[in-house]
């Protein structure tokens, strides 16, 4: 299995209320290790964190009041065995009540025959 040793996040929001985003890595809710900027309309938050274990799920979960209407969702995902990845996503809108899944695998490697 693949571990991640770290993953980051930008987050562009069209539109929404200024709520520190959190995320739930294999069930565990906590938020952002290192972040900056913010979620409110039109403005872009960037957060990283270090699990250093094997992804089972990593859900963007929405806001406590209010909701994000988020233009895109870039993930970098930091790893020894593969090296570095980038996944995005397109617009979703978020609340309370949903989450986005923003865990993807690596790219398959490709070989020349």
């Amino acid at each position: 299995m693949l571990v991640i040793d770290k993953f980051s996040v930008e987050i562009e929001t069209a539109a929404g209320s200024d709520h520190r985003p959190r995320f739930s890595f294999n069930g565990h809710v906590t938020d952002f290790d290192g972040s900056e900027g913010g979620t409110a309309s039109g403005q872009t938050f960037r957060g990283s964190f270090e699990p250093y274990s094997f992804p089972h799920e990593l859900t963007l979960l929405g806001p406590d009041a209010g909701d994000w209407r988020i233009r895109r969702i870039r993930v970098s995902f930091e790893t020894s065995a593969r090296g570095t990845y980038v996944v995005e996503f397109g617009s979703v809108t978020l609340d309370g009540t949903t989450a986005a899944d923003i865990w993807r695998p690596p790219p398959q490697p490709v070989y020349d025959v």
